[in-house]
């Protein structure tokens, strides 16, 4: 369990940073009010190993998405930065992948159309960028459904298609902004485990918004809890249970303890009531 400090919070493991967030806010204009500002971030540290998977959980508005924008490039800190590998983020870039709940698929084209496109942004030959787009699909389960369009999948399926697109390019940072939030209950367990899965292939450095602390816990390997607004890490706990994972691990007493420190945590805040 790490304290939050005025410097960033390493990892408990041996591999090298490849996150830094350094002393972070963020501030944006308050609306309707001239010349001032609403801070929605401050003073956020955090290291974040190679291959590490970060779950960033609290209160609505307490601006674990504008971090995670911060960190894709998308916005800029009002005040500190973040680096990837040492060198500073000025905007978005191939090392790093965004998933939001909202699957942002084109609707015109085809799943394996959709997969292929970040690779087509990037010049990659059609032939090749095609059998790396099916590869991903084999990797989330829907090898055989290249040739749909996304009107005809389900929400999960859908999903699972921005997942595969996130990961076509091989980057080294996947942000992931409440990806399962708009899923029905079995669908998102059904998502939980797979993600948990890949993660044990892939080793990404991952970072997690979610609001909920039971997908917090199954996920990460780390917990950032924020307090509500303007948001501050709370405190950052080693999630014990090992890998790979189950849906079973929900009834460890490990897991149990986990979601309880981060209820407590939060009903100290008032976020949460007895």
């Amino acid at each position: 369990m790490d304290a939050p400090s005025g410097e960033p919070a390493t990892p408990a493991t041996s591999a090298p940073t490849k996150l830094r967030i350094d002393h972070v806010a963020k501030a944006f204009p308050a609306a309707g009010q001239a010349r001032r500002t609403k801070t929605v971030l401050r003073d956020v540290c955090l290291d974040v190993a190679e291959g590490e998977f970060v779950s960033l959980i609290g209160p609505s508005g307490c601006g674990k998405s504008t971090l995670l924008e911060i960190i894709a490039g998308l916005q800029s800190a009002t005040r500190g930065r973040v680096l990837v590998d040492g060198k500073e983020i000025t905007g978005p870039g191939p090392d790093r992948a965004v998933v939001f709940q909202h699957y942002a698929l084109f609707p015109w084209r085809t799943v394996i159309d959709n997969v292929a496109f970040p690779l087509e942004v990037a010049g990659v030959r059609k032939r090749e960028r095609r059998e790396l787009a099916e590869e991903r699909l084999k990797a989330v389960g829907l090898a055989t459904f290249g040739a749909y369009y996304p009107s005809q999948l389900s929400g999960g399926m859908r999903q699972r298609v921005a997942l595969a697109r996130a990961y076509v390019r091989d980057p080294q940072v996947l942000l992931m902004d409440e990806p399962f939030g708009a899923l029905d209950a079995i669908t998102r367990d059904l998502l939980q485990e797979q993600l948990s899965a890949l993660h044990q292939v892939d080793r990404k450095t991952v970072i997690f918004v979610t609001h909920s602390i039971s997908e917090a816990v199954f996920l990460a390997d780390r917990i950032v809890v924020f307090s509500p607004r303007p948001g501050r890490i709370l405190e950052i706990l080693d999630v014990p249970t090992p890998r790979p994972r189950k849906l079973d691990d929900y009834e460890s007493a490990e897991f149990t303890e986990a979601v309880g420190r981060i209820t407590d945590l939060l009903r100290g805040e008032g976020v949460l009531q007895d």
